[in-house]
C-alpha cells in the first residue's frame, strides 16, 4: 500500500505539473498571440506613416535614394533633412523659413507671373538686364561727362565771342563816331561847295562862249599838226624798229635757247642752269628776239610769244625745257629769247600784290586768287611783300574790291563789320595804286604778269 501510495503521489505530482505546464504554455500563448496583434497593428500604423512620407514605389527611384544618401551624410532622417532645406529655400525666397512650398511656388508666379520660366532662367535674363543697365548707365554718365565738358567749352566760346562783339562793337561805334564826324564836316564843306560852284557857274558860263570861238580856231590847227605828226611816226616806226627794246624791267630777257634736241622737237636747252636759281617746273615766254617783247600801243598789254617752255631737267651751266605752249604751229628756235616777270639770273626781286585775281580761270576774280598769285612768286624764285615799307620792285595789281551797299543803321554787326573791312580793303587798294605812280614803280596786271612767265 505503501509502494502503491508513493507510485500514485508521484503520478499526481507529475500530473500536476505537465498541467501547470500546459497552462503556462496556453497562457504564453495567448500573451504571443496578442503581442504579435499588437506588433502588426504597430507595423500597419508605421507602414501607412512611412508611405505618408514616401511611397514604396518612390522609396527605390534614383533621385529618393540620392535624397536618402544626401540626408545619410548630414546624420539626418531623410524629413528632417528635407525640412531643413525646405527652411533654407523658403528663407531665401520668401525669407521666412516657415513657408511651404506651396507659398514659395505662389511667391515666384506673383514675382514672374504665370508664365515665367524658369526661376533661374528668369534670375539670369535679369541678371543680364541688369548689367546691359549698367554699361547703358556707365554710358550715359560718359555722354554727360563729355557732354558737360562741351558744354563749359561752348560756354568758354560764347565768352570769348561775347568779348570779340564787344571789342568789334566799340571799334565799330568809334568808326561810326569818327564818319559822322566826317559827314558833318562833309555837310559843311558841300553846302560851301555849292555856293562857290553857283558863282562859278556863271564865270564859266560866260568865258565859255569866247573859249568856244578860241578853241575852234585851235582844234583846225592840231588837226592839221596831228596830221603831220602821224606821217612822221609812221616813218619812224619803218625805220627804227630794229633800235626799239624793251623798257620794263619785267620784260628784259632772262635767256636763250642754245640747242635743240635732234632725238624730239618738243625739247630744247636753254642757257640757264642751278648757278641761275632756276627751279624745275619753271616756265619762260619764247619770243624770236628782244624786238618782240613790247607792249601793244593801243592795249598796254603784251604780246604773247612764239611759245612756252618748262624746265625738266637741271643742270649747273643750262637746262632741258619742254615745250609746252606753241602757238600758231611756230617752231621754237636756236637763238630764241626766253622772258619771265618773276624770274631774273642775278636778283631777287620783291613784289607787292593787291586786289583780287581770277587764276583758276572761272571768270570773277577773288581775293584767295592773291594767294596763289603770290605761291607763284615764291614758287618762280621772287619774294612778296605786304605793303610799301620795304623794297619793291613790282606791284601786280588785281581787281579793285568790291565794296557792297552801305549797310541801315540797324543792320547786324557782322554786316557793318564786313562792311567796313571791305572799305579798308577798297581804300588800301587805291592808296597802293597811288603811291605806285607816284614812285614809278612797274605794275603788272594779271594777264602781262601770265603772258611774260609762259602761262
Amino acid at each position: 500500500m505503501a509502494g502503491r501510495g508513493g507510485v500514485g503521489t508521484g503520478m499526481g505530482v507529475t500530473v500536476g505539473l505537465l498541467g501547470a505546464t500546459s497552462l503556462g504554455l496556453f497562457v504564453y500563448t495567448l500573451v504571443l498571440i496578442g503581442g504579435k496583434q499588437t506588433a502588426e497593428q504597430n507595423l500597419k500604423k508605421f507602414t501607412d506613416e512611412s508611405r505618408e512620407i514616401v511611397r514604396e514605389s518612390e522609396r527605390n527611384s534614383a533621385d529618393v535614394r540620392a535624397l536618402i544618401a544626401e540626408a545619410g551624410k548630414a546624420q539626418k532622417s531623410l524629413a528632417g533633412y528635407l525640412r531643413e532645406q525646405n527652411g533654407k529655400l523658403a528663407g531665401m525666397i520668401t525669407g521666412n523659413a516657415g513657408d511651404t512650398p506651396d507659398r514659395m511656388m505662389k511667391a515666384i508666379e506673383n514675382a514672374l507671373g504665370k508664365d515665367g520660366g524658369a526661376l533661374l532662367t528668369k534670375l539670369s535674363a535679369t541678371q543680364a538686364d541688369l548689367a546691359t543697365a549698367q554699361k547703358t548707365a556707365a554710358t550715359a554718365d560718359a555722354a554727360r561727362t563729355s557732354a558737360e565738358a562741351k558744354l563749359a567749352e561752348s560756354d568758354a566760346r560764347v565768352k570769348a565771342m561775347e568779348e570779340s562783339v564787344k571789342k568789334a562793337l566799340a571799334g565799330v561805334g568809334a568808326e561810326v563816331g569818327g564818319f559822322k564826324t566826317q559827314t558833318e564836316g562833309y555837310r559843311t564843306n558841300v553846302n560851301t561847295t555849292i555856293d562857290t560852284m553857283n558863282t562859278s557857274v556863271e564865270n564859266i558860263r560866260r568865258e565859255n562862249n569866247a573859249e568856244k570861238v578860241e578853241l575852234n580856231t585851235r582844234l583846225g590847227t592840231l588837226e592839221q599838226e596831228n596830221q603831220i605828226l602821224q606821217a612822221k611816226l609812221k616813218d619812224l616806226q619803218a625805220k627804227g624798229r630794229d633800235q626799239l627794246r624793251p623798257t620794263d624791267e619785267f620784260a628784259l630777257v632772262d635767256g636763250r635757247v642754245i640747242a635743240l634736241d635732234p632725238t624730239d622737237s618738243r625739247l630744247v636747252f636753254i642757257d640757264r642752269g642751278s648757278k641761275h636759281r632756276v627751279t624745275l617746273g619753271m616756265t619762260f615766254e619764247v619770243y624770236t628776239d628782244a624786238r618782240d617783247v613790247v607792249a601793244d600801243p593801243e592795249t598796254g598789254e603784251y604780246r604773247s610769244g612764239k611759245a612756252a617752255v618748262e624746265i625738266i631737267k637741271i643742270e649747273p651751266e643750262q637746262s632741258v625745257a619742254r615745250v609746252v605752249r606753241p602757238r600758231n604751229r611756230t617752231v621754237v628756235g636756236k637763238g630764241d629769247v626766253i622772258v619771265n616777270a618773276v624770274y631774273d639770273p642775278k636778283k631777287v626781286y620783291s613784289f607787292l600784290v593787291v586786289g583780287n585775281f581770277d587764276t583758276q580761270g572761272f571768270g570773277s576774280a577773288t581775293p584767295e586768287g592773291a594767294q596763289d598769285i603770290k605761291a607763284l612768286v615764291g614758287a618762280w624764285g621772287g619774294k612778296t611783300v605786304d605793303d610799301f615799307k620795304g623794297d619793291v620792285d613790282f606791284v601786280v595789281l588785281g581787281s579793285r574790291p568790291v565794296i557792297p551797299p552801305a549797310p541801315p543803321p540797324d543792320a547786324p554787326v557782322e554786316v557793318v563789320t564786313e562792311y567796313l573791312r571791305k572799305s579798308r580793303e577798297a581804300r588800301q587798294y587805291d592808296e597802293i595804286f597811288k603811291q605806285a605812280a607816284a614812285t614809278a614803280i612797274p605794275v603788272l596786271n594779271q594777264n602781262r604778269l601770265f603772258t611774260l612767265i609762259g602761262r
